[in-house]
């Protein structure tokens, strides 16, 4: 391809050779402009014209090369784009390495980019991941992603903000939990749901529960239509003769007595988070490793734990003592070897008298307390007596206090378990409900 014709290029050439015979002109015209040495004489005048006539030539000269080349230079992009496009990716694309791998590689790489399924919250409402995204960059893949299970079986669907859903989205939902998950392990969570038209959420939950017997986390984070999840579910129970042999998670807000009846066997149960625990049904919750429960209706924590060895965290966000049930007369040691994060809230002072009785907790090492109501320290003096007797190692202590918690009460407890605060614990304390008023590293 000729970049310029063989005029041009002469002019070009003329003009190149021509700039260090301009340079000197313009250095005497620099000196003139500098000294104001203006041209008096008409024949001065004349030629200085004839000069800038010349000059002018040139860059027209020069606008014109310009022009040509800038063309020319528009057209060998195309033809660089368009071979790089036509001959040299599509190459380059089959000797990948990629290209060798076997799908059960090529699979596992997908799987690591995380490929939960979540929605959108447009006016339309739309499903998004990067599943859909993998299965538009060519046939290969997405054949793959399409026969591979396990990439359709976690959702996080929050349906705040959305009133109404789509049949079309409804439908799509159906064909990835049943189609594209097919016999996949399903993990997913459900929030918002209670906002929506009592229609729509019951069609949502009819595609969420005839999977339940596949479920392995479950989360259901509202309270409006509860009632219709409930009816839903002991319908699918009543219908099957199985259990839920999968489910590991759990965090429904009902009773621990209603889940119990609602979803009958759980044996590989580890973490529930749930409204309420009477002191009865705990004995059901033997397997659980995390239990979080608004409020639980007992004798003491020690109780639960005793009921719960397998624990490690343990969230109680509310201790009342069942009016129903005697204050032993004397309490055994418990020694719960597994617990190591403790999250709790104080009641009433007589509840806090009997909250820790006989119980060690040698492997703590988180503790959270919401002391929101009392008006006296006897509760963090029982709560200090219980870890030093414990001997944990606490690496982290959370404090979150009502407007009578003062800073004594705070170095007083600090001091009292002080024989049990790792040399790096972090160390908060929380005004309720917004302010944080002091916070350390030790």
């Amino acid at each position: 391809m000729s970049i310029l014709c063989s005029n041009c290029h002469s002019h070009l050439d003329e003009l190149v050779a021509e700039s260090s015979l301009e340079e000197l002109d313009y250095e005497e015209l620099l000196q003139r402009n500098r000294t104001n040495r203006i041209p008096r004489i008409p024949q001065e005048r004349s030629h200085m014209l004839m000069l800038v006539d010349e000059a002018n030539n040139d860059l027209e000269t020069c606008e014109s090369a310009i022009l040509e080349l800038e063309e020319q230079l528009a057209q060998l992009r195309l033809r660089r784009a368009d071979i790089i496009r036509r001959r040299i990716s599509p190459s380059q694309s089959l000797l990948s390495p990629i290209r060798k791998l076997p799908p059960e590689v090529l699979t596992s790489i997908f799987t690591s980019v995380g490929l939960q399924i979540t929605v959108s919250l447009t006016q339309t409402c739309k499903l998004r991941s990067a599943a859909f995204g993998l299965t538009w960059v060519c046939t290969w893949w997405r054949s793959l992603i399409l026969s591979e299970s396990k990439m359709w079986s976690c959702y996080e669907m929050d349906f705040r903000s959305v009133l109404s859903l789509s049949s079309e989205f409804i439908e799509f939902i159906r064909e990835c939990m049943e189609v594209r998950a097919r016999s996949a392990m399903l993990q997913f969570s459900l929030a918002g749901v209670d906002q929506m038209l009592s229609t729509n959420r019951l069609q949502l939950l009819d595609v969420v529960i005839p999977s339940a017997q596949r479920w392995r986390s479950a989360a259901f984070k509202f309270f409006a239509g509860l009632d219709d999840l409930r009816e839903m579910l002991q319908v699918s129970s009543a219908s099957s003769t199985k259990d839920y042999p999968y489910l590991e998670s759990l965090e429904i807000p009902i009773r621990v007595h209603e889940i119990s009846i609602v979803f009958r066997g759980f044996p590989r149960l580890r973490r529930l988070k749930a409204f309420h625990l009477d002191h009865s049904d705990a004995h059901k919750l033997s397997n659980l490793t995390s239990l979080e429960v608004q409020e639980f209706i007992g004798y003491s924590i020690t109780q639960l734990l005793v009921l719960c060895p397998a624990l490690e965290t343990l969230s109680v966000w509310r201790f009342e003592r069942a009016p129903s049930i005697p204050l032993p007369s004397s309490y055994a040691e418990y020694h719960h070897t597994r617990l190591s994060h403790l999250y709790f809230q104080f009641g009433d002072s007589e509840s806090c008298n009997i909250m820790f009785h006989g119980l060690y907790l040698p492997a703590l090492t988180h503790l959270s307390v919401t002391y929101k109501f009392i008006q006296d320290g006897r509760a963090l003096h029982k709560l200090a007596e219980t870890l030093t007797r414990s001997r944990c190692s606490l690496q982290r202590i959370t404090v979150v206090h009502g407007p009578r918690f003062t800073q004594e009460m705070r170095a007083q407890f600090l001091n009292s378990i002080s024989s049990v605060i790792a040399p790096n614990v972090g160390i908060s304390t929380i005004a309720f409900p917004m302010a944080t008023i002091a916070t350390a590293a030790g």
